[in-house]
């Protein structure tokens, strides 16, 4: 116990949370001399200075259909399904720390905006004005850095729309609030927890300059330091550290915001927006699958087509062919026709970065043109703790896994997951993990192989796969071999189950023989999933869920390939193949 409460990464974060509690009560101490000054812009004795340039609202998410669920009591965020007779949603005790996070930053009233009418720009404002009637950076939520990034952005957004219902006064206190946000974010920024909250919290922080007409004092320091930031937790093919897709789509928007802003007032550029902006926005266009929506990796979902295409629009990014392999996110992309393939061959991310991150090497995603077939679980946003664990583990992607391994204590295939931060760490896995990838094309398809050792000291098996897809896209080939090490002691047999999650819109039955299963897409394109039939392997159909739409639960089905693991392997040999 000693050993930890002396350790440099617990002392670390307890200086850091000490200097960040002590800064929050020095500047609430000021927050009532800052509000005082505020009563003089209300009684006309002076007036507060002009916003400076919206935030484009065409950079954020917006979705009218969930606006008019939220009007309709359904409020509904990131942490928690929340519906509610309560018309003031800042009245309803909040589910958890996640979903309160959320409701501060003021993410969804982009959705209400989104619906364009009188009734949701009133509703907008009211709400607003509510919140500063309630709240201040003395709520421990709301002054998480992060979190004031966020609200800055789409106050900004939005105020012009929202100004016409309110009054005068109204109108100087909500900038007011605006100012002193963003100099508190001017302190508390790099303070940020480490990862995307602090790259959001930077990144919010240098658009005030511009969002703010007294911002021009903050946007050298701003830049610098979100320059920085972006070199340690951007890779070099555009890829956040933590691996998950659509975390590039909430800091994308503000580098795009932030070049053409410079631009436009013929100031430097400085060369980490302008190279991370063609970057990010090339691998987005790698990730997407043939619905035009990102594929579901490391707690990442799908996201919107048309957002997506306006980000890619506005990035720059013209049709072209995405490239095959991202090297630094360690992922393939396999095409052919209108068959499309990716494969996860990174290691798990730990750490810091790895709060959110998916523990799955070898797991694929496949889709036929517009339709999705075999997918990954995605991340469960709503259900608290136990299920975004659950849904993390490798049982919940498409790969292989063990059932039982041979100690029990050992949570989730060797994994553990601390409290603090709800971290991938090191213990009870290998120390020294490897993924490793050879890609062959030739005229009749494209061969990948593959292996981790993921599973090593837990059952001595090293976990190797083969994928083939022909020239034509409609023959899909597959081998997941269970080889043993020799390093460790585990029990003789083991049972393994390799997992094939459907889309929830996939229909499938199986045949009389027990080793062919027939799939039917949406489109009424049929497959078949067939397997080689071995001793030890048992072919059946089994419940699943997928959340990759929006994080929350929808049911499926999974194919499933289970039996037990001999001490000398397995070899399993399975195919996809469109009916013709």
């Amino acid at each position: 116990m000693w050993r930890f409460f002396s350790s440099p990464h617990f002392l670390i974060s307890l200086s850091t949370a000490l200097w960040r509690k002590t800064w929050g009560g020095l500047y609430c101490f000021v927050l009532r001399r800052l509000s005082a000054r505020a009563k003089h812009y209300k009684s006309g004795r002076a007036a507060p200075p002009d916003l400076g340039t919206a935030f484009p609202a065409e950079l954020l998410p917006m979705d009218a259909a969930r606006g008019q669920a939220w009007l309709n009591g359904d409020y509904s965020l990131a942490g928690a399904i929340v519906r509610h007779p309560q018309k003031n949603m800042f009245h309803i005790r909040p589910p958890n720390a996640e979903w309160a996070a959320s409701l501060h930053s003021f993410s969804w009233l982009a959705n209400i905006m989104a619906l364009g009418t009188q009734e949701a720009a009133q509703y907008g404002a009211q709400n607003l004005l509510q919140w500063m009637r309630r709240f201040s950076l003395r709520h421990k939520t709301a002054a998480r850095p992060e979190v004031v990034a966020q609200r800055l952005l789409y106050w900004s957004s939005f105020l012009p729309l929202l100004a016409p219902y309110m009054s005068v006064e109204e109108q100087s206190r909500t900038r007011t609030t605006m100012r002193q946000d963003a100099r508190y974010l001017a302190h508390t920024a790099p303070l940020a927890e480490n990862g995307w909250p602090r790259l959001m919290a930077l990144a919010g922080l240098a658009y005030s300059a511009f969002a703010l007409a007294d911002g021009a004092d903050r946007l050298q320091r701003a830049m610098r330091l979100l320059a920085r930031e972006l070199k340690r937790q951007i890779l070099e093919d555009g890829g956040h550290v933590s691996r998950a897709p659509d975390a590039l789509l909430s800091i994308l928007p503000i580098l795009i915001a932030l070049h053409d802003e410079l631009t436009a007032r013929q100031l430097p550029i400085p060369h980490e927006i302008a190279d991370n902006i063609k970057k990010m926005a090339t691998l987005l266009a790698f990730f997407r699958h043939g619905d035009g929506r990102l594929a579901v990796f490391n707690g990442g979902t799908e996201n919107h087509k048309t957002y997506l295409k306006t980000l890619l629009a506005r990035a720059g990014i013209k049709r072209q062919k995405p490239f095959i392999y991202s090297r630094a996110s360690a992922y393939h992309r396999l095409q052919a026709e209108k068959s499309l393939l990716f494969l996860d061959i990174g290691e798990p991310v730990m750490g810091a970065y790895g709060t959110t991150s998916h523990a799955a090497p070898l797991a694929f995603e496949f889709s036929r043109a517009s339709h999705r077939l075999i997918v990954n679980c995605g991340p469960n946003l709503v259900h608290g703790q136990k299920w975004r664990q659950a849904s993390r583990i490798p049982a919940a992607h498409s790969t292989c896994s063990f059932i039982k391994p041979h100690a029990e204590a050992k949570f989730a295939e060797g994994f553990a997951l601390q409290l603090l931060g709800a971290r991938l760490t090191t213990k009870n896995i290998p120390k020294n993990i490897h993924v490793s990838a050879r890609r062959i094309e030739d005229k009749s398809g494209i061969w990948l192989e593959t292996h981790h050792n993921l599973y090593a000291r837990a059952t001595d098996m090293t976990h190797h796969r083969r994928l083939y897809m022909s020239r034509s896209g409609e023959d899909i080939r597959g081998e997941d071999m269970l080889l043993p090490l020799g390093k460790y002691t585990v029990p003789k047999q083991m049972e393994y189950a390799l997992r094939f999650h459907l889309h929830p819109k996939v229909k499938l039955s199986a045949a009389a023989d027990g080793q062919t299963i027939l799939l039917l897409l949406g489109n009424g394109e049929g497959w078949r999933f067939r397997i080689i039939k071995q001793p030890n392997a048992h072919l059946s159909i089994g419940e699943s869920v997928y959340m990759g739409e929006n994080g929350i639960p929808r049911q499926s089905r999974q194919i499933v390939i289970n039996g037990l693991c001999a001490a000398d392997g397995i070899s399993l040999k399975w195919g996809l193949k469109l009916m013709t």
